[in-house]
């Protein structure tokens, strides 16, 4: 959603310290915008950063098919820079010698190591991802596990080998002589219902002048004060809704901050936090802060997720009329009736 340059900005800040930076794919490789480029896939994003490539693939309940997956691959792309395979839920040192058989003709993409199915060694996952920090965490022994499972089954010199130096990269920093530096109060919510937040944003925030202030909408009866905005984040307000709607106190003074004209920005479910109710998997619905008099509803699965560009019909907060701006989509809202009490 931003421009390459400030993807390599961002590269080079956070990892100017560090001797690697390991960059996530997510929804595979080539997935982004559309079907027919790779606007916004993880392979635009490899050849902006110029990072050396290693795809995963799912062995599990597969043989010489492998083989026809990891060709696709390496031949679907011939810009993109892939170094090698790591195959992932192999079922025995047999199933791994077949798969090794199998693709030992693609030189060119060597195998990296073979990850066997291990029980108790998976973070658990739900809706929108993997189980937070928040929720989760591995203890010691399970870090070691982790550890070990990686070591004794993947080459990693052979992967370390694909380092390869990246140019310096110049980092803009905002000059701010002349202007006020006191800083601007802005609330953020920080806790287990809300805790999805870029730190690049929060750091551009801080540069900007903002002083941010954490409060827990599920334990906090009220706003911090002194505040001149608001920012609730996304996260899991939908597992929460009962904490959530029993806080009486702190949803009325959101109500009262955001009706007041007051800035507040949301995402995802810090604007679910704002409608007039949520209806959770069970159906039961719970009353929220009811700046907006719509709902959220919860269901099994996703109806849509992708990227959207937009065009503002008149003057806002991002800019003048007929402003473009870029982002992404996962529909929660319904005006249908919430079949559960509650």
């Amino acid at each position: 959603m931003m421009t390459p340059e400030y993807n390599r900005q961002i590269l080079a800040r956070y990892s100017r310290d560090s001797d690697w930076a390991i960059v996530e794919d997510v929804m595979g490789i080539f997935n982004g915008f559309s079907g027919r480029n790779e606007s916004g896939s993880t392979a635009q994003m490899a050849k902006w950063l110029n990072l050396p490539t290693i795809i995963v693939i799912d062995a599990r309940a597969m043989a010489r098919s492998v083989a026809a997956i990891a060709l696709g691959f390496s031949m679907f792309d011939p810009e993109l820079p892939l170094k090698g395979i790591i195959f992932n839920r192999v079922g025995s040192k047999k199933h791994a010698q077949m798969i090794n058989d199998a693709v030992s003709f693609l030189p060119d993409l060597p195998v990296l190591g073979y990850l066997p199915r291990e029980k108790g060694l998976e973070i658990p996952s739900r809706h929108l991802g993997l189980v937070t920090d928040e929720d989760f965490s591995a203890d010691k022994n399970h870090i070691e596990r982790l550890a070990n499972w990686i070591e004794d089954h993947i080459d990693i010199e052979n992967l370390l080998k694909n380092k390869e130096p990246r140019p310096p990269c110049m980092i803009n920093v905002i000059a701010k002589k002349g202007q006020d530096q006191r800083k601007i109060r802005i609330g953020i919510a920080r806790d287990e219902a809300f805790c999805f937040y870029y730190p690049e944003n929060l750091r551009l925030l801080k540069e900007a002048g903002a002083e941010l202030v954490p409060f827990s909408p599920l334990r906090d009866n009220r706003l911090p004060e002194g505040i001149k905005g608001l920012i609730l984040g996304g996260g899991y307000p939908e597992l929460h809704c009962k904490a959530l709607s029993l806080n009486l106190e702190l949803t009325g003074e959101i109500k009262e901050f955001g009706v007041s004209g007051r800035p507040v920005y949301t995402e995802c479910g810090g604007f679910m936090y704002l409608l007039k109710e949520i209806c959770d998997l069970k159906g039961d619905s719970y009353p929220m802060a009811g700046i907006f008099p719509m709902k959220a509803e919860m269901v099994t699965g996703l109806h849509a997720l992708g990227y959207r560009e937009i065009i503002t019909g008149k003057e806002s907060m991002l800019g003048p009329a007929g402003t473009k701006d870029k982002g992404a989509r996962i529909p929660l809202l319904t005006d249908q009736t919430c079949p559960g009490g509650g």
